[in-house]
């Protein structure tokens, strides 16, 4: 570190600083970073070896200089090693905690200071199979007193409001996890964030009383009363408009704004996802539906801290909460929130089963039963009676193969408007119905029980719409056949004659809704949002094309590819809401494929 200057050598006065380390600190940093220095990766440090799931965090090259530069001199090797901790996320996993442990509890107060992101698997629980499982064994004393150490070291010496601590302790509720959270509660208000996980899994009984554990110590070590938290809040006091922006980012929001249900499911917040890497998904929420899946708490690296599988508390765990508590808080939350919620998304009605399998009821050999009855009645007689004497919630119904088969012979729409109830039907904006496929061989004749509750379905909200509190509705109908060939990429022609003929038929009864303020009307048939479907139909169509908002469906949007098709949609929505409408203007070129659509076509690729 005491080279001769270049200056000197040629014999020319300067006042270059005479060693490296006289260089300003900032300068040295930079030097420290471009000579390549590990930084933002996944470490163990002192090991600086890529962690086994993380092979791709450091290259070699790196690793060589940062070895290096740590064994310069005491000096250098404080300030690479500040940048290390700072710039790096330190990793201790079952195989090294030991010896993580170890170096968390001598290093320096300045190096304890610069701490960003840790995490400690203090102990993990050893997977366990079917009848073979076992309550979570006791740390060693040894770890235990290790980790005291270690914890006390580090928050003695923290950044306020700086270090992300990370630790998993699948202990559960064994004595010794108190012994584990014990230095967490004696720092309140040093960490930025704690992310706490006491068992893998849902540890049965006493997952409740784990999670609530979790959460204190969470809150208490970040400097929040989690008393205080908890605290009944006096919410009708804030103005309504206020409410209504809360509302906006709980669950009642769903994603997509979408909520399907179906007679078996009920209801259920459907989403679907594409594999990009981002770049091509340009519709919001469509690419980030994997957090649906993939939740932000977990990671391969660095651990899975997701609430919703296990007994943890963390902050980023992004799997929605079902409404239901909210709900159930008062009588005056639930009117206010139950009409959130319906104002707010669509309401899509799907047939039994997946739309491939499900078919209006007429003569098709793929039926395995004869209809049976599911204790409806009639709400058409005495709607006002209808939300004491619905049935009871889907989840209850026998799940045998021939109690899934009866709901194919019943219409979804009034199983539907039953469960929900008059005051809840009146709160309906917008409402998405898939009717079963319509089979070359369907009739639907008077007799039929689908198309007569359907019927029926229709009658009560004609009722309804006479009350001067129901809320006026956009309805999507969603009408699609089955051509002679399944999957022929030029269906139209072969389902054109079934459509003509049944179409009008379904929809003629919505021409006695008096709140019906928007009506779209799709007519769908197999692979018609395939993407090859579209790429052909690009080259033909005459309609103006747009950006897909969504790659899941192609590289093109076209909202109706065929003249014929179009034409006939506009006639069928005429012939319901009169001759001067045009949904086209109502918003119908902004309506991308529904979900169901994109779901079963894709799938059928």
């Amino acid at each position: 570190m005491n080279q001769t200057c270049l200056c000197e050598y040629l014999g020319v006065t300067c006042n270059h600083p005479d060693t490296f380390l006289r260089i300003p600190a900032s300068i040295r940093r930079r030097i420290f970073l471009h000579a390549g220095l590990i930084v933002d990766a996944y470490i163990a440090y002192p090991n600086l070896a890529p962690l086994e799931t993380d092979d791709e965090s450091t290259i070699p090259q790196n690793r060589v200089v940062t070895y290096t530069l740590l064994h310069v001199c005491r000096q250098i090797r404080e300030e690479v090693e500040a940048i290390i901790l700072n710039r790096n996320i330190c990793v201790y996993s079952e195989d090294n905690v030991d010896v993580g442990l170890a170096y968390l509890s001598q290093i320096s107060p300045y190096a304890c200071s610069v701490l960003r992101d840790v995490y400690v698997h203090l102990y993990t629980q050893p997977s366990w199979h079917e009848g073979d499982r076992s309550g979570p064994s006791p740390l060693s004393r040894d770890r235990i007193r290790m980790w005291q150490s270690a914890a006390k070291n580090i928050l003695s010496h923290a950044s306020p409001q700086r270090l992300r601590l990370h630790v998993i302790c699948d202990t559960g509720n064994h004595k010794k996890t108190a012994a584990v959270l014990q230095p967490l509660r004696s720092f309140p208000g040093v960490l930025l964030e704690l992310e706490l996980r006491l068992h893998e899994g849902r540890y049965d009984d006493d997952d409740a009383k784990l999670r609530v554990l979790a959460r204190e110590t969470a809150l208490q070590v970040q400097g929040r009363n989690a008393i205080a938290d908890s605290r009944p809040f006096r919410f009708f006091d804030l103005p309504q408009k206020i409410r209504q922006e809360i509302f906006m980012y709980t669950n009642l929001i769903t994603p997509h704004r979408r909520v399907n249900w179906d007679p078996e499911s009920g209801f259920r917040a459907g989403f679907f996802f594409c594999d990009c890497d981002g770049s091509v998904c340009l519709e919001k929420n469509l690419h980030e539906s994997h957090t649906m899946t993939r939740c932000g708490a977990y990671s391969e690296v660095s651990g899975d801290f997701c609430m919703k599988h296990n007994s943890s508390y963390t902050s980023r765990c992004n799997h929605g909460e079902s409404p239901l508590l909210l709900f159930l808080t008062s009588q005056a939350m639930y009117k206010e929130a139950i009409e959130f919620f319906y104002a707010n998304n669509r309401v899509i009605i799907q047939p039994y089963w997946t739309v491939e399998n499900a078919m209006f009821a007429g003569s098709n050999e793929e039926l395995a039963c004869r209809p049976g009855t599911t204790g409806l009645s009639d709400t058409t007689e005495n709607p006002d009676t209808a939300e004491q004497a619905r049935p009871a919630p889907p989840y209850d119904i026998d799940h045998g193969e021939m109690s899934r088969t009866k709901y194919i012979w019943h219409d979804a729409t009034k199983l539907f408007l039953e469960r929900l109830g008059t005051k809840t039907v009146k709160l309906l904006r917008t409402l998405e119905i898939v009717f079963p496929r319509i089979d070359p061989n369907s009739s639907l004749s008077d007799t039929d029980t689908a198309f007569s509750e359907w019927r029926m379905a229709v009658g009560y909200l004609a009722y309804l719409g006479a009350h001067s509190d129901v809320s006026s509705l956009t309805l999507i109908v969603h009408i699609w056949a089955t051509p002679a060939a399944r999957h022929s990429m030029w269906p139209v022609g072969r389902t054109a004659l079934t459509l003509d003929r049944e179409a009008p038929r379904l929809l003629e009864p919505l021409r006695a809704l008096p709140q019906l303020d928007c009506l779209f009307v799709h007519l769908e048939w197999p692979l018609h949002w395939s993407p090859g479907k579209l790429l052909n139909d690009i080259k033909i169509s005459k309609v103006p094309k747009k950006e897909s908002l969504g790659c899941g469906i192609g590289l093109h949007y076209i909202p109706r590819s065929k003249e014929s098709v179009a034409e006939k949609e506009v006639k069928l929505e005429k012939m319901v809401m009169g001759p001067d409408y045009d949904s086209y203007s109502m918003g119908k070129w902004n309506e991308l494929p529904s979900q169901w659509v994109r779901s079963e076509w894709d799938c059928a690729m």
